[in-house]
């Protein structure tokens, strides 16, 4: 698994130190600024975009915003506010973890790398069949699903 760490160039130093946080939890971490073409996102890799001013006047924002798409079209995206700027069209009304408080940012780099753990460990967990009632269940919400995948009740993300 790869956590792709997009940024602007204006914002490598915020980068970097999100990076070591992400790299003492045991993942591999690579900045991505937009300068050089980056390998496809795959199933199990993650992407964070850290959302500044800056990156709004980046030369490569355009590559950035489209790998921010695609990952958010695949459920692999996390997006970071270091300030006040707006986020690109399309990813405007996503949540996002707020960094835009320099004095609080390790605690965020925590949540951000709590937040990558969560987006690459699968959570679905089907258990083996059961002879009375054949019911799966999603370990985060613990709603049952019959075996063909009609839900009852909860978890609409997974089941």
């Amino acid at each position: 698994m790869t956590v792709y760490l997009a940024h602007a160039p204006a914002d490598t130093d915020a980068a970097e130190a999100l990076e070591k946080v992400i790299e003492r939890r045991g993942q591999f971490v690579e900045l991505d600024d937009g300068q050089t073409a980056m390998r496809p996102i795959q199933a199990s890799d993650v992407f964070v975009l850290l959302v500044s001013q800056a990156l709004l006047f980046a030369t490569a924002r355009l590559r950035l915003e489209q790998r921010a798409l695609d990952a958010w079209a695949d459920g692999r995206l996390i997006l970071v506010k270091l300030d006040n700027g707006i986020a690109p069209v399309g990813l405007r009304d996503l949540p996002a973890i707020d960094a835009s408080f320099e004095a609080q940012r390790e605690f965020k780099w925590n949540e951000v790398a709590d937040a990558i753990r969560e987006k690459s460990a699968p959570h679905c967990r089907r258990r083996p069949r059961v002879k009375a009632a054949s019911l799966v269940a999603c370990v985060r919400s613990s709603a049952p699903t019959t075996m063909t995948g009609a839900r009852i009740g909860g978890c609409a993300s997974c089941c």
